[in-house]
């Protein structure tokens, strides 16, 4: 068997976070290579080999040690998934240029708002959220404190940014990454991409202002299929926990002949393919079987 080489050998298999931390590393020390090369690169040293109980430490045969911290990652996953797509007002498209001039909401006002869009959140988590999810408001309930504590923060700056210049300040970047021409979406996903840099900045010892200005998203191919998926994997009727994992499965695909998925993934993979190259050109070819002898019968082919 195959499996992704973690960082810290004492952990078990490794994760989508791994195959990350080596591209970022083959991107950072080879700033002209390509999302190609960055692949080749990285797939050096990416995987072990071996019988299948080598890729599991003496300490994890007994599963039932993983059992709460298994169950915690899929709530996890069912609470980003439920939540990801949603927004209570379409602002993706606007520039940060148009919240310069807006005012934080204050008081009673504030509170009426949050709570309304609170309870929007809760039955779009009810509605199309993982069935699986016991307490959707209640999840609704945690997201809006964090809403309510960046509020606070940003109420508290003692500068004279804007408020909506001090809130993207507050949640990580710095002045000089925030262009007021770009839009809040595009925004948000640098944000989101620095945040993930910046775990493996530190891990990996590697200096942060250099690193941020040599890696980019369209040089990493993890990045390009999880971006890939984002914009063209169908919005479904339910947003499933396992729809992540399946996306951070998708990421070996740049470094496997094969690759088998389930419908509903295959069906975003169609969609990428037909409107981006790169993302085309990176994976090989990705299917589904009807059972695991099916895959284990295109393994043995010849």
């Amino acid at each position: 068997m195959a499996w992704i080489r973690p960082s810290d050998l004492g952990a078990g298999p490794g994760s989508v976070l791994d195959v990350l931390k080596a591209e970022v590393v083959a991107a950072y020390e080879h700033p002209d290579a390509d999302v190609f090369r960055v692949r080749e690169l990285a797939r050096d040293g990416l995987f072990s080999f071996g019988p299948g109980i080598e890729a599991i430490p003496d300490e994890f045969l007994d599963w039932r040690v993983l059992r709460a911290a298994l169950a915690e990652r899929q709530e996890n996953a069912r609470r980003t998934a439920a939540i990801s797509r949603w927004r209570a007002v379409d602002i993706d498209h606007t520039r940060i240029a148009d919240w310069l001039d807006k005012p934080l909401r204050a008081g009673e006002e504030a509170v009426q708002v949050l709570g309304h869009l609170r309870d929007k959140l809760a039955v779009e988590i009810a509605t199309r959220g993982d069935k699986r999810i016991v307490d959707p408001g209640g999840i609704a309930d945690a997201f809006f404190s964090m809403i309510v504590h960046d509020g606070h923060a940003v109420a508290a700056g003692t500068g004279d940014l804007p408020p909506a210049i001090q809130f993207l300040v507050n949640a990580g970047l710095e002045l000089d990454d925030i262009n007021p021409a770009a839009t809040f979406g595009k925004t948000m996903d640098l944000l989101i991409f620095q945040k993930r840099l910046r775990i493996i900045c530190e891990a990996n010892g590697l200096p942060w202002q250099k690193l941020k200005r040599t890696v980019t998203q369209d040089r990493l191919p993890a990045m390009v299929i999880q971006e890939g998926m984002r914009i063209h994997a169908h919005d479904q009727p339910e947003r499933k926990g396992s729809d992540l994992n399946d996306i951070s499965l998708l990421c070996l695909a740049p470094y496997a002949d094969s690759t088998y998925v389930d419908k509903r993934t295959l069906e975003g993979v169609r969609r990428a393919r037909g409107t981006i190259g790169i993302f085309d050109r990176l994976i090989g070819h990705v299917g589904k079987a009807r059972n695991y002898g099916e895959i284990f019968a295109a393994l043995t082919t010849p």
